[in-house]
């Protein structure tokens, strides 16, 4: 990676000379990250007047994003978020999310991909993407009982549906054609 001090001269006589204490002789000084420390120039112009100066290169991180999804309960259902964690470059950062967001988080997600394009003060940038999958999908499976005929004696066995409940979130509400509310119902003929 390579970073630039941007050197622009101001009311002297061109054209000029440039001295750098690296021994550049460029008007901007191209230098390899990380080159930290003072660096200084020296501008002659064409009356042979001069002029120093300095600029520090201070040390950054390198801009790193993580995202810590919070993932929708079922699917179709808009209750998922992601939150885009920087650390490292200069703040303050900006964000461009696929779906037009531009806050650190963005919630009400359906299931789907989303990415963001996290972006620092210096201008260096990141893009991230992550799937938003459901918890998982409810199921249900359930073992019929069918009722008995009736024998000689013309008794027969009430039939009966035991369901079971996976994934999703628990607490399910149950909701079957006789009214019944419980998760498994009896005495069915």
């Amino acid at each position: 990676m390579q970073g630039i001090i941007d050197l622009t001269v101001i009311g002297a006589y061109p054209p000029f000379t440039f001295s750098w204490m690296d021994n550049q002789t460029t008007e901007d000084n191209y230098f390899s990250i990380p080159s930290v420390g003072m660096y200084s120039v020296t501008v002659t112009d064409s009356l042979l007047c001069e002029v120093s100066d300095s600029v520090e290169i201070v040390s950054t991180n390198s801009l790193a994003v993580t995202l810590n999804p919070t993932y929708p309960n079922c699917p179709h259902i808009a209750s998922g978020s992601i939150i885009a964690n920087p650390t490292g470059g200069m703040t303050p950062y900006s964000y461009q999310w696929s779906n037009g967001e531009i806050t650190q988080e963005i919630t009400g997600l359906n299931t789907g991909i989303y990415s963001v394009t996290v972006t620092d003060n210096y201008g260096c940038l990141i893009d991230i993407n992550i799937a938003l999958s459901s918890i998982s999908s409810l199921t249900a499976n359930y073992v019929a009982t069918p009722p008995t005929c009736p024998d000689s004696n013309g008794v027969s066995i009430p039939g009966s549906i035991d369901l079971t409940i996976s994934n999703g979130i628990p607490n399910y509400s149950v909701l079957w054609s006789t009214g019944s509310v419980t998760e498994d119902i009896d005495n069915l003929y």
